[in-house]
């Protein structure tokens, strides 16, 4: 049913898990510009970094098996191909990084999970941090990788790694980059 109202769907859902955008579990996406910080509610389905303005979803809540909010995320409600064809780059502030966690659809197979970590403008690699693997979309076993870190990164540009772009996914609406979700204070 269409009503026009904004709402939150989870990456890889049909709309099953879809949650009213305005509820205390929904994220919302905070722009910040340099003089001035806005808070907005989008029902788009990518969420994405860019410079001056810094774009993050967070959620203050807890997902999948983490406690801190979403410090950045790539995420698309479309189909998904394997082997992203950009970087995925964050621009993040000062901050401690409890989270990092890629999709691995790939083709309704999933991958076994491997490693997920940070290069820093300044070459500075966090990790590689070993991932566990969770269900994605379908069911599809080792779909979603985890990497529970606990490190602090100055403010800054970042790269993620992982151990297998091969079946690491992306979208159309992604630009060509991974899905990933960074979570941390």
């Amino acid at each position: 049913m269409r009503t026009g109202e904004p709402f939150h769907r989870p990456t890889g859902s049909k709309g099953d898990d879809d949650t009213d955008a305005t509820s205390p579990t929904s994220p919302t996406t905070t722009t910040t510009k340099p003089e001035a910080t806005t808070t907005t509610t989008k029902p788009e389905a990518t969420t994405t970094t860019t410079k001056p303005e810094t774009t993050t979803t967070a959620s203050g809540g807890s997902s999948e098996g983490t406690s801190a909010p979403v410090l950045f995320e790539i995420s698309s409600i479309a189909g998904v191909s394997n082997g992203p064809t950009a970087p995925s780059v964050a621009v993040l502030p000062a901050s401690r990084i409890t989270a990092i966690s890629t999709y691995h659809w790939n083709n309704a197979t999933g991958a076994a999970p491997g490693t997920i970590g940070l290069r820093g403008e300044d070459g500075t690699l966090y990790g590689p941090f070993p991932a566990t693997g969770s269900p994605g979309q379908g069911g599809v076993p080792n779909a979603l990788w985890t990497a529970v870190t606990d490190f602090e990164v100055p403010a800054g540009t970042y790269t993620v790694v992982d151990s297998s772009p091969g079946t690491w996914a992306w979208a159309p609406d992604t630009g060509g980059r991974g899905m990933v979700t960074i979570y941390g204070r």
